[in-house]
């Protein structure tokens, strides 16, 4: 019987509500923290996701007027994904662990943070680059009404006016160079990403006629010529009567063993060419010039009006020539913006003016890891009486290396006698020179005098 009873003591003392309680309270204890850890975590989370944002970046650059004059890329954020509406974004460089390259369509992840006390002039937002989901060629649609050419002989039959062709991709060798001798206009030529027309050529294309409203989107234009070939002043698209509304978008040009240019346009005597547009392309391993605009009967006409050459990449040019530029205006012309334009390895001048006026060199980038060139170049009109006038440049940046004496460099002729001074000569007005910060490793850099007291803030 007493065993009985200290049986049941013992098993009510073990079931005491004070031993329940303890160990329930131990279990809600540790339930809550557990919990209080999932909602951290959880609230973790969601602060990140909300300071995370998708972002698409297009394949060129705009530029931005107004407070935050500059470059500005272009893109698009939440809703706006996917429309045809890109926005401008005025933190160039900032998005920090970025490195854009124009001619290609990005999709980020993007840190967007606010700074409470941002430094002067700075902006209240910072953004950093978390991932890089994709970066790919921008897509090429088949416009609309166009005929699909899959092979040289269509392509060749097409090049005609009034007629929108469409290429497929692959590569269309010509069995020589086509010379144009009648008037084309209303050409317009696309390729999908991979469209090469290509050849054994000085020269691919040769328009001797007039040419109107001819445009070129994403082809690919190269010349595998021989090495040894002559130093020839023509371009692999070369355009030697008057031109009128010419456009390249997105193209690309190489021919590395042959001594001509990239596009060449000459407009003399009778010629005139206005409206010209290079966009967006990219100028690789360049025989000689990338592109050349020449008027050089040295009368004073002005044969070119209307020029505007942005966002192009141009690198290891005049490799098999003593001229290499990235751009020449060679003679008399007006109204030019050669602008955002990167330029690595040109040869003897980066970008040269030649006697072409009402014109701005801006925001455009010079290197040279490999070569040693001048920069920027601005000179009379050979032996005619054009001087250069009313040229903005600014912006512009870079660091070039080698002995070459000058980054901006004024070369004028003062009557029949060449000068090579640091000087604005009499006759070369209404220039402007601001906000460059360009540098040589080498010797060079100097400080420009104004003769006549037409030009401004010589830097």
């Amino acid at each position: 019987m007493k065993n009985l009873f200290y049986i049941l003591l013992f098993t009510i003392s073990a079931c005491s509500p004070d031993t329940d309680y303890q160990l329930l309270e131990e279990s809600t204890s540790t339930e809550a923290e557990d919990s209080m850890d999932l909602e951290a975590e959880s609230n973790l989370n969601q602060d990140t996701a909300s300071n995370e944002i998708n972002m698409m970046v297009n394949s060129s650059t705009v530029n931005c007027s107004g407070e935050m004059e500059g470059t500005c890329l272009l893109v698009q954020e939440g809703d706006m994904i996917g429309t045809e509406n890109w926005e401008n974004f005025y933190y160039y460089d900032r998005i920090e662990g970025f490195n854009y390259e124009a001619g290609f369509v990005y999709e980020l992840i993007v840190k967007k943070t606010n700074v409470e006390t941002p430094l002067g002039g700075g902006s209240s937002i910072k953004y950093e680059l978390v991932k890089i989901v994709s970066k790919e060629l921008p897509e090429t649609t088949v416009p609309e009404n166009a005929t699909e050419i899959s092979n040289v002989t269509e392509l060749i039959a097409g090049l005609k006016s009034d007629r929108n062709l469409y290429l497929k991709p692959g590569k269309y060798i010509l069995p020589n160079r086509l010379i144009f001798q009648n008037n084309i206009s209303n050409l317009q030529v696309t390729g999908a990403d991979g469209a090469e027309i290509t050849g054994d050529s000085k020269t691919l294309m040769w328009f001797q006629g007039t040419a109107k409203n001819i445009k070129f989107n994403n082809i690919k234009f190269s010349a595998y010529a021989g090495p040894g070939t002559a130093d020839y002043g023509a371009g692999l698209v070369d355009f030697s009567n008057s031109a009128e509304d010419i456009f390249f978008e997105n193209c690309t040009f190489t021919n590395p063993e042959v001594s001509t240019n990239g596009i060449k346009f000459v407009s003399e005597g009778t010629a005139r060419s206005k409206n010209i547009n290079i966009q967006n392309c990219t100028f690789v391993d360049i025989g000689r010039m990338a592109i050349e605009l020449q008027n050089h009967t040295h009368d004073g006409i002005l044969r070119f009006d209307g020029v505007t050459i942005q966002n192009n990449e141009f690198k290891s040019l005049g490799l098999q020539s003593q001229y290499g530029m990235a751009i020449s205006l060679s003679g008399a012309g007006k109204n030019a913006v050669l602008s955002n334009n990167n330029i690595i390895d040109a040869k003897d001048r980066g970008i040269e003016i030649l006697g072409y006026g009402e014109l701005t060199i801006a925001d455009n980038t010079f290197s040279a890891p490999n070569t040693a060139y001048n920069v920027i170049t601005l000179e009379k009109d050979g032996v005619g009486e054009e001087y250069t006038k009313n040229v903005l440049i600014t912006g512009n940046s870079g660091t070039v290396q080698g002995d070459e004496p000058h980054l901006i460099e004024i070369r004028q002729t003062d009557g029949l006698v060449y000068i090579v001074q640091y000087t604005f000569y009499s006759g070369s007005t209404g220039n402007t020179l601001r906000n460059n910060t360009l540098r040589n490793e080498g010797q060079g850099g100097n400080i420009y005098n104004d003769i006549d007291g037409g030009n401004t803030n010589l830097d």
